[in-house]
């Protein structure tokens, strides 16, 4: 495994550090990337180029383990976003911790992006049908009004 002088990555409190560390499972014939801190639009190209890079290794899949992210925003999703979009189901995304995950939830990726529990046999993660509306489901034009969060919306609500 590839790895930084901090192997554990950033110290409590120490936000703003990235660390981006890559390893090969060959049992699974996956390469895995994991990304460490904060991915935000200053650390977002590290990663689209970890996960190209990961690709062009000729591993069956791609696990991208976001356990170790303290923060995602709009540019760290779209960097997934757009691995997602090359990779297809090649692409398989590690759980983050629960303030992560609350993330692609409420840009509806939860239900798009295929994530698992964890390593190393990386089994589909369990989801509950009756959490979330299917993609085919969701109306993903609908907005919410100003001051309206999507999930305090009543079927009355516009």
């Amino acid at each position: 495994m590839s790895t930084h002088p901090d192997p554990d990555g950033p110290a409590p409190g120490n936000r703003g550090a990235f660390v981006l560390r890559r390893d090969r499972l060959q049992a699974d014939d996956a390469e895995v990337v994991v990304p460490v801190g904060e991915l935000d639009i200053a650390t977002a190209g590290e990663l689209e180029l970890g996960l190209e890079l990961a690709a062009t290794t000729g591993a069956r899949r791609i696990v991208l383990d976001l356990r170790e992210l303290l923060f995602i925003d709009s540019s760290g999703i779209n960097a997934i976003l757009e691995a997602y979009r090359r990779l297809g189901d090649r692409l398989l995304v590690v759980q983050g911790p629960e303030h992560v995950q609350r993330v692609f939830a409420l840009c509806g990726l939860d239900a798009r992006l295929v994530f698992v529990d964890g390593l190393p046999d990386a089994q589909p993660a369990e989801r509950d049908p009756e959490a979330r509306p299917q993609p085919a489901e969701r109306d993903v034009g609908a907005r919410p009004r100003p001051g309206v969060w999507a999930g305090d919306r009543s079927p009355a609500d516009p």
